[in-house]
């Protein structure tokens, strides 16, 4: 397993839990309780002192410009001193494939890019709207005035196309 990436599943073994469950009885009524990770921490140590090739990759870059691997006791000490939770996937506080900055970044983006498709969607319909209403405008104004002829027709159109890219933009 030696230069690749390993899950928790591969080398951790998730052992019995027991778990009251939250309810309004046995605890605060307004507070939801979050969900536990798949493994606990001594799992994870467990399963890492059981399996000799698995060794931990830092965020630190090293001088050929890749992540550091820690040795195998380096490794086991930097779990068992430093390790903190079992992070699965990526969240606005953690992040299991790298630098958390990353993750805000990706949810600050596609919240933001979502919100742009949002407003353009309105805004677009509203347009529709607006064309929609002045071009029934204009052939009612047109039938209105079929019977103005020669230049007065021209000069007549082209108050209509104002009024009508007036109330576009």
């Amino acid at each position: 397993m030696h230069g690749h990436r390993v899950a928790l599943r591969d080398f951790v073994v998730a052992g019995d839990k027991d778990r009251t469950a939250h309810e309004e009885k046995n605890g605060l009524w307004f507070v939801d309780e979050g969900t536990l990770p798949t493994y606990t921490m001594d799992e994870v140590v467990t399963g890492l002192e059981s399996h000799k090739d698995v060794l931990v990759r830092t965020q630190i870059i090293n001088e050929e410009g890749e992540k550091t691997v820690l040795s195998r006791e380096e490794s086991l000490s930097q779990i068992k001193t430093n390790g903190v939770a079992v992070v699965e996937g990526a969240n606005l506080h953690v992040n299991e494939y790298g630098s958390p900055l990353f993750a805000d970044f990706f949810f600050f983006i596609t919240g933001f890019h979502g919100f742009h498709v949002f407003s353009g969607v309105v805004l677009n319909i509203i347009i529709f709207f607006y064309v929609m209403n002045c071009i029934t405008n204009c052939f009612y104004l047109w039938n209105c005035f079929s019977e103005i002829n020669g230049s007065n027709k021209i000069i007549f159109c082209c108050i209509t196309i104002f009024l009508f890219l007036m109330i576009i933009v």
